[in-house]
């Protein structure tokens, strides 16, 4: 496996702390960076993009979604005219409060169990839950995940087996981990940004400040926006160097 990264600080003005504002500003820069390390790597672009987006909560699926998609097409057309690869977005869901026993046994479930019923998950969205570590201690807490795009057309059990397959890639742990490597590198390296936000003594850090972006479903007004700063972690270490492992 090999990890691109970029890390983006956003900022939103006191007058919209308190409003849940979830979408990525920045998600065309961001996506068109990825594509093209991806591309000077392999020597061509991905035909196919599968996103594993952390951190949305349920009341805000269509609104981030529809953004961020908006934001990746405009990126794919900016790298080229022709160029439009298939994409599948996941959202993945670690806070709730549902939990699994088994019926025959008082211990937790095991690695690799996957409720799709419709009994349990939303009847009018293709959503699952996925049990992918074992569990020692404790209750195990299955990661729920919501696919809201997919035009790879993937079956559901190829997303499940695909969502679990990467479970066991994290290099850190010799077993299967509760969520995708990519997204547990994802949150160790926003981790590792917030000790570069601020350090104006390091040479190996550089901040770019965006252009104000309007906050959704506001009317355009410089109080009520949210801004984007990239954070370049080091100069000095390779682009696909996961280095804070």
């Amino acid at each position: 496996s090999r990890y691109f990264k970029e890390v983006y600080q956003q900022h939103r003005p006191e007058s919209a702390r308190n409003e849940s504002r979830e979408y990525i500003v920045d998600m065309k820069a961001i996506m068109k960076s990825l594509i093209q390390q991806y591309e000077q790597h392999r020597g061509y672009p991905p035909n196919a993009i599968v996103m594993y987006r952390d951190g949305i909560s349920e009341s805000e699926f269509d609104t981030v979604f529809e953004k961020e998609l908006t934001a990746i097409r405009e990126a794919c057309v900016e790298l080229s005219p022709v160029y439009r690869p298939y994409l599948t977005y996941i959202v993945v869901n670690k806070r709730h409060h549902t939990r699994f026993f088994p019926t025959n046994s008082d211990k937790n479930v095991q690695a690799g169990t996957v409720v799709d019923s419709h009994d349990i998950t939303n009847p009018t969205t293709y959503d699952f839950y996925l049990n992918s570590h074992h569990g020692a201690l404790g209750t195990s807490r299955p990661t729920h995940y919501h696919v809201l795009y997919d035009d790879n057309k993937l079956r559901p059990d190829e997303v499940q087996m695909l969502t679990y397959a990467l479970c066991y890639t994290y290099a850190r742990c010799t077993r299967s981990v509760s969520i995708p490597a990519p997204v547990k590198y994802a949150d160790l390296l926003a981790l590792r940004g917030t000790y570069y936000v601020g350090n104006t003594d390091d040479s190996d850090t550089e901040s770019i400040v965006s252009e104000p972006l309007v906050a959704v479903g506001e009317e355009k007004d410089i109080k009520n926006t949210i801004t984007s700063e990239r954070i370049v972690l080091s100069g000095k270490i390779a682009n696909d160097c996961p280095f804070f492992l």
